[in-house]
């Protein structure tokens, strides 16, 4: 007779032998309650957040709930409990930031288009909603949304190399008496690539929208577009760079681009 994994397999010429049959069931017994034990905890390659206003069935089965109030701190309890090279889904629905979310490490956190909101909320100064300082981080389907203040930050804070923002929405509306920037990339040498992502503005038709003043940049920017009250059609991506060698190194495409 041959065995494996504590179970004896018969050979054809075998004859059937109770003792056997009862010794490989609880081994199977036994295999299936080990595999019950090691699995009761979730993979923390991949996260689900919810908002409190998301679906039920959604939110049974979501690793965090964020409150109705401020997504910021739930926000960062799942930034750090997730792995390096982690995907976190973020489901439908309203995210409000109180404070800066710092994302430090390699994620892949996605949403579901513009229906995944996150925006800003505050008083007189209003904090960017992301802080960037984790390379190769990667934002895809989300929307980001500002808030009125007297100070405000930029929506996203890019401090990493490596950084994709892929079909994402920046909307604008609250702030328009300040002249402030979408994304902005500090303390970093700026690759990026910047794609398929709109950026509406209420009223500010002046505002840098990407701000690489500060930053060496290269990269690819490509397929965003721009939209306002004040302006017909599609009006210009305002970009801003440290040099001419940063704007050679650029690719830009299939957009309106107007360089500041």
């Amino acid at each position: 007779m041959n065995t494996n994994y504590g179970l004896t397999y018969p050979k054809e010429t075998d004859f059937y032998d109770i003792n056997i049959f009862n010794k490989n069931f609880s081994a199977l017994a036994d295999g299936i309650d080990k595999a019950k034990n090691n699995n009761t905890v979730k993979s923390n390659y991949e996260i689900v957040i919810a908002s409190e206003n998301s679906s039920e069935r959604v939110k049974k089965t979501a690793d965090f709930i964020c409150s109705a109030e401020d997504s910021s701190i739930v926000f960062q309890n799942a930034i750090n409990s997730a792995e390096d090279g982690c995907s976190i889904f973020v489901a439908s629905g309203y995210y409000k930031f109180k404070s800066t979310v710092n994302i430090n490490k390699t994620l892949y956190i996605h949403g579901c288009n513009n229906t995944t909101n996150l925006y800003q909320v505050g008083g007189n100064s209003v904090k960017a909603i992301f802080n960037i300082t984790g390379k190769d981080v990667e934002l895809k389907n989300l929307k980001f949304g500002d808030s009125k203040g007297n100070e405000s930050e930029p929506l996203l804070y890019v401090r990493a190399e490596n950084i994709v923002i892929d079909t994402c929405w920046f909307a604008q509306y609250q702030n328009t008496q300040l002249n402030v920037n979408s994304i902005c990339f500090k303390n970093c040498s700026a690759f990026m690539r910047i794609v398929n992502c709109c950026f509406a503005r209420m009223e500010n038709d002046t505002a840098t929208i990407i701000n690489c003043s500060s930053v060496p940049s290269a990269g690819i920017i490509s397929g965003n577009y721009c939209l306002s009250n004040n302006y017909m059609g599609n009006m210009p991506v305002k970009i801003s760079v440290m040099d001419s060698s940063s704007k050679s190194k650029l690719i830009i495409g299939n957009q309106n681009t107007e360089f500041v």
